[in-house]
Parts: structure tokens; C-alpha cells; sequence
């Protein structure tokens, strides 16, 4: 590792998906939440006088976000220019790095034009590429690009002279979720000269850093709750210090949230309009929160008071947004076995008109898989990073808007 006599300190952080607009019955509030959960995080670079912020990627949460979002993130990284902070990001898979269909970039990172905002996403024959914040500091990016990443890794050598850190956009197994064969891995990294290895693009990792070699790895989660099923996850940002070319203190913290999204599950037995509404206020913090319901157990969904449960909840002053999602027993089985069962058709009848589109897309996307011999198995059933795919596209439709 590096042998040098300086000494500075770094911000990371990632994930932030401004603009994020969904559900969409608060689609303004959860804008205007990622932006200041965004500018919570500089404004405490600038107080804390880091000499350089890093971000790991999923900067934008589209490559074409509202212009207000693009204005107002403007304002935020003005103000680490006048602090004179370098701020140096790799592009997620949201910012269109890479991948199948997207081949549009994510061409609002690169409208900001100053010295102090740099963009690291290269692609194979570029990299090794980086930017140099600090006399005796290498910051290396790799973005997004799936299971290209190992390929993109194999043969890295970077400087033995200085202190390296490394952006990447991924999963890595042993820190985050990973898929057998389809990642890098700590062991794999941790055999290079890297010092510091900071990994967006899972909003709940395993752990939140670890040790390996000489390498320190660290994923801080997101920003802001990024949908109902992982608004437990951790949401902050780290101050990485470092002296004599060695990192001496990693803190980690949290950032307040202006919006939440909770979510809670009730047993159809206990789907009381009032006694919902009760315990959901106790559960609450302070601020605003779109909230939720799931109902399960043994009913019929059409006996579920669901748009009674939402009205009592709207009633309590936090929050913005309620939803009952009445996912209880029913008797399909029967009608599949008497032949004929047709899923389509089925969406059609039992589906209001808004949510058709969405789910008819979840059934191409799953076909699509499946037609694909890339995404299969030996025994022809989808592989593990297939599934994953499929179930993050399942998990916006069922638990958003």
C-alpha cells in the first residue's frame, strides 16, 4: 500500500435516485425528499471540510429526471464548488451504464459543467480510467456492467504508490447479495492494491464494511427509502480518514428522512379500520410517511374494508399516502383445474384498468426471460441472477404504484 505523508479525509455515499417519483400519488414529496436527503449529505461534506466526495452510482433515478430535479441538484453541487470540494461519481444502473436496452446514458450527469463534478464510467477499453482528487489519491470507477464486471476487473493493477479507491456499481459477494459466478467478490479485490472499495447498488447489504488484507469495503446503502420492502435498509453516507497513506477511522451515518415509507402486515382477522389506524400512529415518527397494508390470512379480498383503511389513515397528520393491498386466500385453484385458466385474461377481469399495463409488462419481462437460453439453468428454469432481475421488477409492481 501507499507510503506517502499526507493526510485528508472523503465522503461516500450512493444511491441517492433523484427524482424518484414513485408511488404516484406522491410522486412530488418523494422528488423534493430525494433532493434534500442529497443536500443533507453535501451540506455536511462542507461543514465537516472533507477534501473530496465520492459517489458509487444510481446518482439519478432515470436518465431523463424532472427539470426541477435537475435544477435543484445543480444548486447542491454549486455549493460544493464554491467549498472548493472535488466530487468524483461512477453511473449506476439507473444512469443507463450499462446493460441490454440501455444505450442511452445518463446524459443529465454530464450537463454540469465544472472542474469540480467529474463522471467516471468507463467501458472495457478504457479502463483503467480515474481522477486524482488529492496529491497521492487515485480514485478508479467501474460503474455498472453486471456480469461484465469480472471481466472488466481481470488483470487491474493499480498504482502501488498511492492510495487507491475504487467506485464500483455492483454486487460484491461477501459484502452485498451476490449470484454464483455472476460477480466479483472481496477475495477477488482484496488481492489488488486497492485501499478502499466503496460499492452502491444494494440498497440492504449484508454488512454495511469489512476488513479484508489491507482493503476496506463499504456499502452505505442508499439515500432515502427506495421502496416499501427495503425501508428498513440502512440510508446514509461515510467520512473516511486517512493519514500516512493508511485509512485510520471510517464513520458511519445515518441521514434523517423527510418521507418514509412503512410498511406493516395485518392478518385478515385483525383488519379492523380503527385498530389498523391505531397501530400504525404508534408506529409512526416524526415527519411525513406513505404507508402501506398488507392484509393476509384466511378471506375473501373482496370482504377486505380496504378503501375504508386508507380513508382512516389519511387521517393521521403524517401522512401523505396510504394503500391496503388485500393479499389473502382465494380460491384459484379450482379454476385452474377445471382447465382453460388463461393469466392474461385473468388480469383483464380481475385487475383495475390503471394497473393492466404494468402487470402485462411483468409477464412479457418473465417471458423474455424464459425464451432467452442465456438466463437458464441446465434443467431450463430460470438462474439465480434471472430470478433476481424478475423479482426487483415484481417488487415495483406489487409494492408500488
Amino acid at each position: 500500500m501507499s507510503a506517502m505523508s499526507s493526510e485528508f479525509s472523503f465522503l461516500h455515499f450512493g444511491d441517492t435516485h433523484l427524482g424518484r417519483n414513485t408511488p404516484s400519488q406522491i410522486s412530488e414529496q418523494r422528488a423534493k425528499s430525494s433532493v434534500q436527503a442529497f443536500e443533507y449529505v453535501i451540506e455536511r461534506a462542507i461543514e465537516r471540510d472533507v477534501d473530496f466526495v465520492v459517489h458509487a452510482g444510481d446518482f439519478f433515478d432515470s436518465p431523463n429526471p424532472w427539470p426541477s430535479i435537475i435544477d435543484s441538484t445543480q444548486e447542491k453541487l454549486d455549493r460544493l464548488e464554491e467549498a472548493g470540494i472535488p466530487i468524483i461519481a461512477t453511473r449506476g444502473n439507473h444512469d443507463r451504464s450499462y446493460g441490454r436496452g440501455r444505450t442511452l446514458k445518463g446524459i443529465t450527469m454530464d450537463i454540469y459543467e465544472s472542474e469540480m463534478f467529474h463522471v467516471v464510467d468507463p467501458s472495457r477499453p478504457e479502463f483503467p480510467e480515474f481522477q486524482e482528487p488529492v496529491d497521492g489519491t487515485k480514485v478508479y470507477a467501474v460503474g455498472y456492467h453486471s456480469d461484465q464486471t469480472p471481466r472488466i476487473l481481470d488483470g487491474f493493477q493499480p498504482d502501488t504508490d498511492t492510495f487507491n479507491v475504487l467506485l464500483l456499481h455492483d454486487f460484491v459477494e461477501g459484502l452485498t447479495r451476490s449470484f454464483e459466478g455472476k460477480h466479483t467478490s472481496t477475495d477477488i479485490l482484496s488481492s489488488l492494491d486497492l485501499d478502499y472499495v466503496a460499492v452502491g447498488h444494494d440498497h440492504d447489504p449484508q454488512t454495511s464494511y469489512r476488513r479484508q488484507n489491507e482493503t476496506l469495503f463499504a456499502a452505505t446503502g442508499g439515500t432515502i427509502d427506495y421502496t416499501f420492502n427495503l425501508s428498513d435498509a440502512r440510508k446514509g453516507y461515510n467520512i473516511a480518514h486517512v493519514e500516512d497513506g493508511e485509512l485510520k477511522e471510517l464513520e458511519q451515518n445515518d441521514i434523517p428522512q423527510t418521507l418514509t415509507l412503512e410498511k406493516t402486515q395485518v392478518d385478515a382477522a385483525d383488519a379492523d379500520p380503527d385498530h389498523i389506524k391505531e397501530e400504525v400512529e404508534d408506529a409512526l415518527e416524526t415527519g411525513s410517511a406513505a404507508v402501506k397494508v398488507k392484509i393476509t390470512g384466511e378471506a375473501d379480498p373482496t370482504e377486505i374494508p380496504s378503501q375504508t383503511i386508507e380513508k382512516r389513515l389519511e387521517e393521521l397528520e403524517h401522512v401523505e399516502m396510504a394503500e391496503v393491498l388485500a393479499s389473502t386466500t382465494a380460491d384459484v385453484k379450482a379454476e385452474i383445474n377445471r382447465g382453460g385458466f388463461d393469466l392474461l385474461e385473468a388480469l383483464d377481469e380481475h385487475l383495475p384498468e390503471e394497473e393492466k399495463e404494468e402487470f402485462r409488462a411483468l409477464h412479457q419481462k418473465a417471458a423474455g426471460l424464459l425464451e432467452n437460453p442465456a438466463n437458464l439453468t441446465s434443467s431450463e428454469k430460470l438462474d439465480k441472477s434471472g430470478r433476481q432481475e424478475l423479482r426487483q421488477e415484481a417488487e415495483e409492481v406489487l409494492y408500488e404504484d
